[in-house]
């Protein structure tokens, strides 16, 4: 008699249980009733990079160009599989550096950057809301701003020579493009030359190193939208800034 009524007590506190905190557990999370909260996107050097991960990364490099409103909006495919490109760059870049042991960034530099990034949002509430809507707290943000320094550091530091821009190409590319020029002297374009030649070298020669280093690196695609955009150069989804 006792062991009957502590079978239907604990049977009782047992539905009590469930009916509050939501399915039994002893139901098991299969069939439709199941969903994947995450997804690997890519395996790096066997480290895995998942899904929340890309979109965070991808949301961070729309703020820092001044994107707002893509940096809140739904993420296309096009825009995930260049971010997926982006990131296993850096990843690699930033591997490189450590191997190296080159350009450590300093606390410093982090808390600059973290005070640039906040800066633009309208206000300091803004910009804690944003964390808390994607799910990411400042040590992750900071993170994603320590790896991108340092792989700056060393980006610079290996094409920054190579990209210089002679006087003679100078002269060529203004020759060869007279007709954008609409009749200004070459003195006055000069410098607007130098810059535009100088960027476009740095963004081949970036490019070749990060492929390279990529050749050298196991990279698997896992991500249906692998194949939908090409990587860019510098911070995201967009173009260097």
């Amino acid at each position: 008699m006792m062991r009957t009524m502590l079978a239907a007590l604990l049977a009782a506190t047992l539905a009590a249980s469930a009916d509050f905190f939501g399915e039994p557990a002893e139901q098991p999370l299969t069939g439709s009733r199941w969903q994947a909260l995450d997804r690997i996107v890519a395996v790096v050097e066997k480290q895995p990079l998942l899904l929340s991960e890309l979109e965070l990364e991808a949301r961070v490099a729309f703020i820092r160009q001044g994107a707002a409103q893509e940096a809140l909006g739904e993420l296309s495919d096009e825009d995930l599989a260049r971010t997926l490109g982006y990131v296993i760059g850096q990843r690699l870049a930033f591997e490189e550096a450590v191997r190296l042991q080159v350009f450590e960034v300093s606390d410093a530099d982090i808390a600059a950057a973290l005070r640039d990034f906040s800066g633009r949002f309208a206000h300091d509430k803004a910009y804690r809301e944003w964390l808390l809507l994607h799910e990411c707290s400042e040590d992750q943000l900071a993170a994603i701003l320590r790896r991108d320094l340092r792989v700056a550091r060393l980006l610079e530091s290996k094409v920054k020579l190579a990209a210089r821009t002679t006087e003679d190409e100078m002269r060529q590319f203004y020759k060869d493009h007279a007709a954008d020029f609409a009749g200004q002297p070459y003195a006055q374009v000069r410098e607007a030359i130098r810059s535009h030649l100088t960027r476009e070298r740095y963004r081949e020669l970036t490019r070749q190193l990060i492929a390279d280093l990529r050749a050298r690196a196991e990279v698997r695609l896992l991500a249906p939208f692998a194949g939908a955009g090409e990587p860019p150069e510098g911070v995201g989804p967009g173009a260097r800034p």
